[in-house]
């Protein structure tokens, strides 16, 4: 699944460290593009976890 959201609220490194722990052992990709990041998971993430990732929380 391909998810992408805007740049300026995600911490791209909490999110990668999110993706390690929630996919220890399948492959993931965090990619910044045109002010955005994309990623590229085994699923959606949900809101929770989104919002896990945001800078400032």
């Amino acid at each position: 699944m391909t998810q992408t959201m805007i740049m300026r609220y995600m911490d791209d490194h909490r999110l990668a460290s999110l993706l390690k722990a929630l996919f220890p052992s399948q492959p993931c990709r965090v990619q910044k593009k045109n002010g955005h990041i994309i990623v590229e998971a085994p699923r959606t993430l949900t809101k929770e976890e989104l919002e896990s990732c945001v800078c400032g929380i």
